[in-house]
């Protein structure tokens, strides 16, 4: 047996790269049996935030980009009518989104599309990501979201679904915040952080192809960011990884750094050059959480 899930990534154009966390987690989900879709609002024109790259150049943040020989399209379809169409295709049992502070809004919009299905066959509505991550009590308030997931996701949605697939109750899963029938908020502990070696390899083809691409020094590359490590050393101000180590240490008395084996990184580069033709690529951290 297996569920059906349907991811959901709010963003604007130019904002972001591929979320790899979602590409991890829906690898993770496939291995398991899962079937999984993805809504990505990316390429469309939602009426929310900007074109990112952009606004760089009229502000002369960088350099004008040419097409180098790629030219990404915005889809001229109405995004209701494609997640209308997308919910009634995937029937999702599992409504999964990950979002950023900046695309919160534009995330409850498009969840907000969705609540005739989600009510009527009473889905399960799981947020995660950097926004949920440190404002759970915010995340968990919205009346569709049934729970939140704080922290690393892989083993939280694995046995998210696995619960969802038995139809038993999801109350007690580790990393979840979850909304009781009667209004009341479990907050669960958090588990142990996961083995960053023993995770399947990034499944980016949930993803349209030319989300892939990003322009850098004036030109698009096929770009792919590639995990060596969770967490970090350094404690940038600017950045979010200081708050999740700070969270896993607080929490339950653990190291949230892990370094990736070089081994499984050659592998992952090797691959992702010679079957999907990336360029360029980004390496860091993959917050898993959603």
């Amino acid at each position: 047996m297996s569920i059906n899930v349907l991811f959901v990534y709010p963003n604007s154009y130019g904002m972001n790269m591929l979320p790899p966390a979602i590409a991890l987690l829906s690898a993770v989900l496939k291995k398991e049996g899962h079937r999984v879709d993805l809504f990505d609002t990316t390429y469309y024109s939602t009426d929310f935030g900007s074109d990112s790259d952009g606004t760089k150049v009229d502000r002369l943040n960088v350099i004008p980009f040419n097409s180098g020989g790629f030219i990404p399209k915005i889809h001229e379809t109405d995004w209701r009518d494609d997640l209308k169409a997308k919910v009634e295709s995937c029937k999702p049992d599992l409504v999964a989104m990950s979002c950023t502070e900046d695309m919160w809004e534009l995330g409850l919009a498009i969840i907000e599309e969705m609540e005739q299905y989600v009510t009527l066959n009473k889905t399960t509505v799981l947020v995660g990501g950097v926004f949920p991550t440190f404002a759970p009590e915010i995340a968990i308030q919205h009346p569709l979201v049934d729970a939140v997931c704080v922290g690393e996701g892989e083993n939280a949605i694995r046995t998210l679904c696995e619960r969802i697939e038995k139809e038993e109750p999801f109350h007690d899963v580790t990393n979840l915040w979850v909304m009781d029938d009667d209004g009341a908020i479990t907050k669960n502990p958090m588990s142990d952080p996961v083995d960053v070696n023993a995770m399947p390899m990034m499944d980016v083809g949930v993803f349209e192809d030319q989300r892939l691409y990003r322009p850098m020094t004036g030109k698009w590359y096929k770009m792919l960011p590639v995990e060596t490590i969770r967490g970090c050393p350094y404690k940038c101000a600017y950045c979010n990884s200081p708050n999740q180590m700070q969270i896993y240490d607080e929490q339950i008395d653990a190291d949230y750094f892990r370094k990736r084996r070089m081994d499984l990184v050659y592998q992952e580069l090797k691959h992702f050059k010679e079957h999907v033709g990336v360029e360029y690529n980004f390496s860091g951290q993959t917050p898993s959480s959603l």
